[in-house]
């Protein structure tokens, strides 16, 4: 019997989708070791990455190591920060989570160029002050869910995903970015802290 078009269109477009969703990241374990496979045959390194592993809306934030394996708590401490037996990071003996939404976390709206629009500092400075020209413009990449590239002061700084709408240098030792509800880029830097608002 030969089947109605109609239902040749069907499975086509069920299959396509299927194949779709194998490129969804997912957990792999090697020996007693676990790495991260982000979907497209990369892993994370050197890095921490939050990852919604059970898909209830709420990632946990992880650090592998250079090789791509997850650090747990029996590894070597990195940047100062507790993890768990699981590899979670946690503060407070609770661990440290974020709501990941498609609508949100999908949709890159902070990646840019942006000027500087206010600069307050204590570093010799004292008050608020004129940036110089080094710190006027701030350019921001949204690698993914838990990476941020800067370029700044002539430099360019890998900062992870700490919180909600928070980025911060692995050692936390240096930039640190607030991105507030209206799109303003907060930089705290040492004692001086500059806004940002994108630049059209």
């Amino acid at each position: 019997m030969v089947k109605p078009i109609k239902y040749l269109f069907t499975v086509m477009i069920t299959a396509s989708m299927l194949s779709t969703t194998a490129f969804a990241g997912q957990w792999i374990k090697e020996g007693k070791c676990w790495r991260y496979n982000n979907g497209d045959g990369t892993y994370p390194t050197s890095t921490w990455k939050w990852i919604d592993g059970d898909n209830d809306g709420m990632a946990e934030c992880y650090y592998f190591d250079e090789d791509g394996f997850l650090v747990t708590n029996d590894d070597i401490p990195h940047c100062g920060y507790t993890i768990n037996e699981n590899g979670a990071r946690v503060s407070w003996d609770s661990k440290e989570v974020i709501s990941v939404h498609v609508d949100t976390d999908t949709i890159d709206t902070i990646s840019g160029k942006y000027v500087c629009t206010y600069a307050y500092g204590l570093s010799g400075k004292g008050g608020s002050f004129i940036p110089d020209e080094g710190v006027m413009y701030a350019y921001l990449h949204k690698n993914d869910e838990s990476n941020l590239t800067v370029t700044i002061y002539n430099m360019t700084e890998k900062l992870f995903r700490c919180g909600e709408n928070s980025y911060d240098t692995p050692g936390g030792d240096g930039l640190f970015i607030e991105i507030e509800p209206d799109g303003t880029v907060v930089v705290t830097a040492g004692l001086d802290t500059y806004y940002y608002t994108k630049y059209d």
